[in-house]
């Protein structure tokens, strides 16, 4: 996922880190301080628009019956949990790429997922939180799903390509394109974004950079706001 600064290149993903090095940086270059805050700390308009996907994505999931899958906001105390699936999914990637130190990594987890921008999933009507998504939307008019777990117990009942289809229709609603990342090395990951229906359009060192986007459009190009809003969604 692009932070959504026009003069940063640091991506943090559905896997990822470089915003980690990013709050480093930070701590030490006082001229990054502010677009690092901007990015991580200020209620802009983006987040704004971020809170509003959420409510779309959520409404997506009620019902009159009970679904297998639904959100619900996220509490601070499900936090240690989110961090538990998100060390046993990508700790291993993280080792072979960016390294991985355990409190270094919990510290920039709370950093880059922010409560407000996680919603705990559901399933089987049980409370009980069995997974995390955080999505939100950047500068570009596009939404980027940054943090998609399903827990181990709950896996292979299609919760993660429903989340994400819902994610997809919510966006297009509004022209906007939906874009992720993975781990090169995370092959099994990138064959699921691939059968969703994400094309690759760009790659670097250790991540691949996916997109979707509404009416056939250019998937290398962010579809603007005005478009497609009326679009049936898919």
């Amino acid at each position: 996922m692009r932070c959504c600064s026009a003069n940063q290149t640091a991506v943090l993903g559905f896997a990822h880190c470089r915003r980690f090095r990013w709050c480093r940086i930070w701590t030490e270059n006082g001229a990054r301080a502010t677009s690092c805050a901007i990015w991580c700390a200020q209620e802009t308009k983006e987040n704004q628009i971020g809170k509003t996907m959420n409510a779309l994505i959520e409404d997506s999931s009620r019902g009159p019956a009970i679904l297998p899958v639904a959100l619900r906001a996220a509490t601070r105390e499900e936090y240690g949990y989110f961090f538990h699936l998100y060390r046993n999914a990508l700790s291993g990637y993280f080792r072979q790429t960016l390294g991985w130190e355990d409190d270094f990594r919990r510290a920039a987890f709370r950093v880059s997922y922010p409560i407000a921008r996680c919603q705990a999933i559901v399933v089987d009507g049980v409370s009980r939180a069995a997974g995390v998504l955080s999505t939100q939307v950047c500068e570009d008019g596009g939404v980027e799903v940054a943090l998609l777990l399903v827990d181990p117990a709950c896996q292979r009942r299609g919760i993660g390509a429903t989340l994400l289809h819902r994610v997809c229709d919510a966006a297009h609603r509004e022209g906007r394109a939906v874009k992720l990342q993975t781990f090169k090395l995370n092959e099994r990951a990138a064959r699921f974004y691939l059968r969703q229906g994400f094309q690759i359009v760009t790659e670097d060192e250790y991540y691949l950079h996916f997109r979707r986007v509404p009416c056939g459009a250019d998937p290398t190009v962010a579809a603007p706001l005005s478009a497609c809003v009326d679009a049936p969604s898919r």
